[in-house]
C-alpha cells in the first residue's frame, strides 16, 4: 500500500506547526502543508483542476479566523473564513471521497450547566467567533462529507501568541491581576496534534470505531485562567505577585463563557489512556520552549 497524502490547511497556526512536528513519524502519511500564502480557504476556485494522483485521502483544517475580540469588528471576514469557505471545501472532500477532520471551540457553548459539556448539549454562543465556528460545524455535518469535527479549549503551544506566552513576558512584573472568574481547560497543541492523527490514523484504516461527528477534546483537569497563571510562573521560577479579578475587571468586546469544560468521555472512550493531565502537558511545552529568551 502506498502512502495516503494529507493536506494541512492552515499550517502556519499553532496547530498546523505542531503538526509538522509528527510529519515524520509515520511512514504511511504524507503530509502536504499548506499556509494562507499558498492556499487561501476563502478561494472556491482553487479546488478546480487536480489530477487523480493529486487528490489527498484526507485534509486536516487548521484555518479559523481565531481573534475572538476583533471578530467582533469584523463579523463578515470571520464568517467567511470560519464558516462560509467550508462550503466549496465540504464540497471537494464529499465528490472526492475526502476525510475532513476540521476544529471548532468551546465557545460555541454558553449553558449555565455546570458540569462538563457534552457534544450533545445544547450549544448558544454569545461571540461572533463562536457563532461562525457554529455555523462551520453545521455546513459540515449537512454536507455529506466524511468528517470528523473536534471542539478544543484554552489553546496554547511553543508557536504563535497564546495565554502561555504572554504570561511568561509578564512574569517580570511585580503585580499582575488575572481572571479567575471563568473556568475551563487548556489544551497543549502538540496533544490536540497527536489526538487527531490518532483519529485520522483510525479512519483511514476503516474502523467503525470512529463515527462521522464532532468530538470533544482538552487535556484532563479543571482550572481558572487565574489557576493557569500560577502553574505557568510555578514552571519558570518567577514568583509575581498575582491577584485574582472577576471577568468584569477587563471589559473585552467578545464574550466568554463562564464554565467551558468540555466531557471527553466519548473520545476517551475510543483512545482509552491517550490523554495527560493539563499540568504535565504544560511543564512538556515549557521545557520545549527556551524560557529564558523571554
Amino acid at each position: 500500500m502506498g502512502k495516503y497524502n494529507i493536506w494541512v490547511l492552515g499550517s502556519g497556526g499553532q496547530l498546523g506547526q505542531c503538526l509538522r512536528k509528527y510529519a515524520d513519524i509515520d511512514s504511511s502519511l504524507h503530509f502536504i502543508f499548506k499556509d494562507r500564502r499558498s492556499f487561501d480557504l476563502r478561494h472556491a476556485l482553487q479546488y478546480a483542476n487536480y489530477q487523480e494522483d493529486e487528490i489527498p485521502a484526507a485534509i486536516i483544517n487548521c484555518a479559523a479566523y481565531a481573534q475572538v475580540d476583533k471578530a467582533e469588528e469584523e463579523p463578515a471576514l470571520a464568517r467567511e473564513v470560519n464558516a462560509l469557505a467550508l462550503e466549496p471545501l465540504t464540497a471537494f472532500c464529499k465528490k472526492s471521497n475526502i476525510l475532513l477532520i476540521h476544529y471548532s471551540s468551546d465557545y460555541v457553548y454558553h449553558n449555565p450547566l455546570n458540569r462538563p459539556l457534552r457534544e450533545d448539549d445544547p450549544t448558544s454562543p454569545q461571540s461572533i467567533y463562536g457563532s461562525t465556528k457554529l455555523e462551520g460545524e453545521r455546513i459540515i455535518g449537512k454536507s455529506g462529507c466524511r468528517h470528523i469535527i473536534i471542539r478544543t479549549s484554552w489553546l496554547y503551544s511553543e508557536f504563535r501568541n497564546n495565554f502561555v506566552k504572554t504570561m511568561i513576558a509578564l512574569s517580570e512584573k511585580r503585580n499582575l491581576e488575572v481572571v479567575s472568574d471563568q473556568i475551563g481547560a487548556p489544551t497543549y497543541a502538540g496533544d490536540l496534534a497527536d489526538i487527531s492523527l490518532k483519529l485520522l490514523r483510525m479512519k483511514l484504516k476503516k474502523s467503525n470505531v470512529v463515527a462521522d461527528g464532532v468530538y470533544n477534546y482538552s487535556n484532563l483537569g479543571v482550572c481558572s485562567w487565574y489557576d493557569f497563571a500560577l502553574a505557568i510562573f510555578e514552571l519558570i521560577g518567577k514568583h509575581p505577585s498575582v491577584k485574582p479579578v472577576d471577568t468584569n475587571a477587563f471589559p473585552r468586546p467578545a464574550k466568554r463563557p463562564n464554565y467551558s469544560v468540555l466531557d471527553l468521555t466519548k473520545i476517551s472512550e475510543i483512545l482509552p489512556n491517550s490523554n495527560r493531565y493539563w499540568k504535565t502537558a504544560l511543564a512538556e511545552c515549557l521545557d520545549i520552549m527556551d524560557v529564558r529568551k523571554f
